[in-house]
């Protein structure tokens, strides 16, 4: 009788559990946008679109004003793909680092540079146009 019970019970929990995703994507969508600041161990992302999309936000530099800009916390990761100053690019945004380890900055760049304040990490980066 328990047994039956028993059975019965994680039957009904199997069939009505929902659908689990292994290795869910934690990657918000694909933008694109140009890099405007590629200094020692800082990127920044002016992304195409309305203030806020990809997480953008309005960053003053200088005398120019950009309307979406976001700060790259995967500096390595985007200097390994040859992206250089001036290139626009096409990335997904990322809850994580997709490349944890050791900095490629060199000592002389232990400070961070200008950037706005929201950083993120990049995925899937790809050259658009230089």
């Amino acid at each position: 009788m328990y047994l039956r019970l028993f059975i019965t019970t994680l039957l009904f929990i199997a069939l009505s559990a929902p659908a689990c995703k292994k290795g869910g994507s934690n990657t918000t969508g694909q933008f694109t946008g140009k890099v405007v600041v590629m200094a020692c161990g800082t990127i920044v992302v002016d992304i195409a679109g309305a203030t806020g999309t990809g997480g953008g936000a309005t960053w003053v530099s200088g005398s120019t004003t950009y309307n979406n800009a976001i700060r790259v916390d995967n500096y390595c990761y985007v200097v390994q793909k040859g992206i250089q100053q001036g290139d626009t690019i096409s990335f997904n945004t990322s809850k994580d680092n997709i490349s944890p380890g050791k900095s490629c900055a060199t000592p002389l760049c232990t400070f961070l540079g200008p950037g706005p304040s929201n950083a993120t990490f990049i995925t899937d980066v790809q050259k658009v146009s230089p």
